[in-house]
């Protein structure tokens, strides 16, 4: 877990796959207003990499430990992807340790789309190796337009995902197959900002919209032109979204 500044706690959890590094820019952007945290979810990144399969629950059970230690809850948690369904399993299973949520690219069940697009990475890993797992997760998680405009990001960001340890990122991708929030996000009280990229082909706006439509008052806004991982793709028009949500619902002390 890293963390800087000071103020009401504000934390991000990464997607499938990343880890706090993603968040690096969200640590500078609100350390001056916010004592802001980014850790590694089991599996990833600099965390404990322990056999799987995982499960949400696994996650958020980390998460929730690690933030209690840190004094970090109450708080506001800001989730992309799959760290978006970590957040939401928190606020359903404590909803008191949770001010306020900001879920990005996510959604509330598990679904066909994203069960054949785990499918397709798990089987191309298998037959081609961890490279073209990579290729097909960059495909799926980066609009065109972007992957056209920025082929050494890309080319970044494949090369990462295919050095890094393949078996428990399988482990994490099992979390994805079997889950569904409906029911318990429709008994959420607490301020809610929900971001769709309207390129997203991993979670399509329709799948996003629907968290929304089940958190009683949630906010949504829809970015054009945006894929999945909309603080790459479009980072100021992400972060002030959530700038705007922030001083509506979650002021900072300073």
């Amino acid at each position: 877990m890293v963390s800087a500044g000071d103020g009401p706690p504000l934390t991000f959890i990464h997607g499938l796959g990343w880890d706090h590094e993603m968040w690096l820019p969200a640590l500078n952007r609100y350390a001056g207003r916010y004592r802001t945290f980014a850790g590694d979810s089991r599996g990833h990144g600099l965390s404990d990499k322990p056999d799987g399969p995982y499960t949400m629950t696994h996650f958020a059970d980390d998460w929730a430990g690690a933030l209690k230690a840190v004094s970090a809850l109450p708080g506001c948690i800001v989730g992309l992807s799959q760290g978006g369904m970590v957040a939401q399993a928190l606020a359903i299973a404590a909803p008191e340790l949770v001010s306020c949520l900001v879920l990005v690219s996510t959604t509330c069940r598990a679904s066909p789309d994203t069960s054949a697009n785990m499918s397709d990475r798990l089987e191309s890993m298998r037959k081609s190796g961890a490279r073209a797992g990579a290729e097909i997760a960059a495909t799926s998680i980066f609009s065109e337009g972007f992957r056209t405009a920025n082929p050494d990001y890309i080319d970044t960001f494949i090369q990462a995902r295919t050095a890094q340890p393949q078996e428990p990122l399988i482990s994490a991708m099992a979390a994805l197959s079997d889950f569904d929030y409906r029911s318990g996000l429709e008994k959420l009280d607490l301020p809610t900002l929900v971001i769709a990229g309207l390129e997203d082909t991993l979670t399509p706006p329709n799948a996003v919209r629907e968290v929304a439509t089940h958190i009683p008052g949630a906010e949504l806004v829809e970015m054009p032109g945006a894929g999945h991982i909309i603080p790459a793709e479009q980072p100021e028009a992400f972060y002030e979204t959530i700038d705007t949500f922030l001083s509506q619902h979650y002021a900072a002390t300073n």
